[in-house]
């Protein structure tokens, strides 16, 4: 699954980068053959508008895990290490924490922005620059 380049328009579109999608789908990257890496690496930095993150279920079918982009949960481990890929790429981005179903107490979703601003800070700080909030609003919000 690599990323399609936009033909006809003139200037690139701004995309959102939806971390969920692609990660829950290491899984499905995997089974694909394809590397969730790569694919950030073959898009254009300046097309990322905003990123996305949220949790997946995991169902069973005939002996295999099935990863359901269902924004019901706490972003998962491998989806948080894409995401780092992804700042570390693009730079800080807006970026949202999706939740869907199974709302939890705020606590927990302020928890899962939090944690998107811990990494979104360590890129600032590698770049040099002012905290992503400070950044024209870049920090993380829940959703």
């Amino acid at each position: 699954m690599r990323p399609r380049p936009f033909a006809g328009s003139p200037a690139p579109p701004r995309i959102i980068s939806d971390r969920g999608g692609p990660s829950c789908p290491a899984a499905r990257f995997d089974t694909l053959g394809e590397d969730p890496a790569a694919y950030l690496e073959a898009l254009p930095p300046a097309a990322i508008a905003e990123i996305h993150l949220a949790g997946h279920a995991v169902n069973e079918a005939d002996g295999v895990s099935i990863l359901i982009d269902d924004h019901g949960s706490r972003v998962a481990a491998p989806v948080w290490r894409l995401y780092e890929q992804a700042v570390a790429r693009f730079g800080p981005a807006p970026t949202l924490m999706e939740w869907d179903t199974n709302v939890p107490e705020l606590t927990v979703l302020l928890d899962e922005a939090a944690q998107a601003d811990r990494i979104l800070s360590v890129r600032a700080r590698e770049e040099n620059t002012q905290s992503p909030r400070d950044v024209g609003g870049r920090g993380a919000a829940a959703a």
